[in-house]
């Protein structure tokens, strides 16, 4: 009869089994996010590299402002015999202003931690496009082609149009490939915890949001680069890691 009483009635036992099958499948479905998953110390990037790129991004913003101030008050002051002199010596320099930052920028995509290969080589070859067709607007303003205002105008629009959209596209692939890499990484971080300490009461909800969090930065990191999901994958990654954080808190 003592041993009778201390077995758990059938309902309560069934209870415990559906609820362990019902984590066990949330486990299931974080593994597969988390698959192939580097490890997050692998995605840190050094302090003093961080600060190298944000000096250098505040370097050429600053410089980028100052030229084109200049630029602005020379030309408008400009007479019909030197305006286009003035725009093309403008355009010129802006050009190679922008240069020295995208051979720089270069540099960080051959480094981006956490980047496919594919998707950072991507943005380097969008790099050496815009710099390549850059330098032919260079060579052609040195060479005296373009002799109005409207032909500056058109050059300055193709490059755009033509070289630095796609290439700044790459750039959001790249931010995208990484924060796909974190998402998974953040995913078998959580997998790998809750096996030591189980604790499930977020579990539905956090799962959720990293799938729908890896769906959204996977697409954005297409050949689309689909600024869009990025900032959308981006906004829910930041929510699961909320979910993860607040549990530990609990």
């Amino acid at each position: 009869m003592l041993c009778m009483a201390q077995e758990a009635p059938a309902s309560s036992t069934g209870v415990i089994v559906a609820e362990e099958d019902r984590v066990a499948a949330l486990i299931e479905r974080l593994d597969i996010v988390a698959r192939g998953a580097p490890a997050l110390e692998d995605l840190s990037t050094p302090q003093k590299t961080k600060d190298a790129w944000t000096a250098e991004v505040k370097r050429y913003g600053e410089r980028s402002v100052e030229l084109r101030s200049r630029c602005h008050e020379e030309i408008r002051k400009a007479n019909r015999d030197t305006i286009v002199a003035l725009s093309a010596q403008c355009l010129r320099s802006d050009l190679l202003l922008e240069a020295g930052h995208r051979r720089k920028q270069r540099d960080a995509m051959n480094t981006a931690l956490g980047a496919d290969p594919g998707v950072a080589a991507g943005a380097v070859t969008g790099i050496d496009a815009w710099l390549s067709a850059s330098t032919t607007v260079i060579d052609g303003i040195d060479a005296g082609v373009f002799m109005t205002i409207d032909m500056l105008k058109q050059a300055k629009k193709n490059l755009h149009d033509t070289y630095r959209v796609p290439m700044f596209r790459a750039f959001a692939r790249v931010r995208a490939s990484q924060a796909s890499s974190l998402t998974r990484s953040v995913a078998a971080a959580v997998a790998a915890g809750l096996v030591n300490e189980p604790e499930h009461a977020f579990l539905d909800a956090f799962v959720s949001c990293i799938e729908s969090a890896h769906a959204q930065l996977t697409a954005a990191s297409s050949s689309t680069g689909d600024i869009t999901q990025l900032r959308a994958g981006m906004t829910q990654l930041r929510r699961c890691i909320a979910l993860s954080e607040e549990a530990q808190k609990n």
